[in-house]
Order: C-alpha cells, then sequence, then structure tokens
C-alpha cells in the first residue's frame, strides 16, 4: 500500500499514470525520479516532472508524440525528452551510467539498460530512489 500523499500518482486521470501506462502498453518501464520523487514524498505538488525510462529518446517521441501539447528535444543529445501537455512539464530521460576516464575528471555519459544503474549514479539521498509508474510503486535499491 502507497502513502496518501503519494496516491494523485495513481489517478488513472493523472499526467503520471497515464504515462506510465504509455510506456508499459509499449513495453517500457517508467520512473519517476529525482526532486520529483522527493516533492511527491514530502507531500508537495511538483512544478514539473522527471521520469527516467530504458526506452531510447526516438521511442520516447514515438510514445508520447500524438499524445502531448508539444515536445521539445533540447536534451535529446543527453537523452531527454521533453514534453508539455496541459500547461505541465515533464522530462523523460533515457537511463544512464556514467564512466570515468583517467584523463578527465569529466565523466562519459552513456545509456544504461536498468533502473539500479541509472540510480547509481546519483547522490545518495532521496534522489536515488524512483517511484515505477503506473502503480506508483517506490524503489530504493540504495536505502535512500
Amino acid at each position: 500500500m502507497i502513502p496518501d500523499r503519494l496516491l494523485w500518482l495513481t489517478d488513472a486521470n493523472g499526467v503520471p499514470a497515464t504515462l506510465g501506462r504509455m510506456f508499459e502498453e509499449a513495453g517500457h518501464e517508467l520512473y519517476l525520479v529525482g526532486g520529483s520523487v522527493r516533492d511527491a514524498i514530502l507531500g508537495r505538488s511538483p512544478e514539473d516532472l522527471d521520469y527516467a525510462t530504458d526506452a531510447l529518446p526516438e521511442r520516447v517521441k514515438e510514445i508520447v508524440g500524438e499524445w502531448a501539447d508539444s515536445i521539445f528535444t533540447v536534451g535529446e543529445a543527453f537523452g531527454t525528452i521533453g514534453v508539455r501537455f496541459q500547461g505541465s512539464t515533464h522530462e523523460i530521460t533515457t537511463f544512464r551510467s556514467e564512466v570515468y576516464r583517467e584523463e578527465s575528471r569529466k565523466p562519459r555519459v552513456t545509456y544504461s539498460d536498468t533502473i539500479e544503474e541509472d540510480l547509481s549514479r546519483r547522490d545518495f539521498t532521496v534522489n536515488a530512489m524512483a517511484i515505477r509508474l503506473p502503480g506508483a510503486e517506490i524503489f530504493d535499491p540504495h536505502g535512500g
């Protein structure tokens, strides 16, 4: 059972549950991540929502294309597709991992296959937690 403060994520007519179903029906995973999770757990209504998925950016555009009011691709090179729907912003990013090279302190970011790997690159606080959609199941592999 999920806490009452997260029930809005399971509202069948709400955007998070709708996106979760769309990705699930397309054979992909979708998780609410980052500050969006923190705000949801604290009972705050987030201004915009961040998601992580196993779908590559081109596939994300296919999944949300007809549904979204608009799509923005400014972050596509980094795996992020932005979506506007009924005045709210949703950023959907392909799972990523980081590889550090000896000659640089800057990581090389590549796509990953799992939410666990994506979360492992985040700081180990609430930002390393995710909420799987559409069911709003809290996923916390690192004890955030």
